[in-house]
């Protein structure tokens, strides 16, 4: 899941919250691991893992407020 299936853009329930950071945490850890492989673009892949980044840095706000 991520914030675009929110039921209500910018206010996840709890479940939707939990989901997206998961679903943030997987495609993070994937691309980290495709930087492995010889055929893997590396500018495209580490420019997604920096998004994922900031994107499980404004996850984390939800949680704080």
């Amino acid at each position: 899941m991520m914030p675009g299936n929110w039921a209500e853009p910018g206010n996840p329930t709890p479940y939707e919250l939990r989901m997206t950071i998961q679903t943030c945490k997987r495609f993070w850890y994937a691309n980290k691991a495709a930087l492995e492989h010889p055929d893997c673009d590396h500018e495209i892949t580490e420019y997604n893992i920096k998004v994922l980044e900031k994107l499980y840095i404004h996850l984390m706000s939800y949680l704080v407020e």
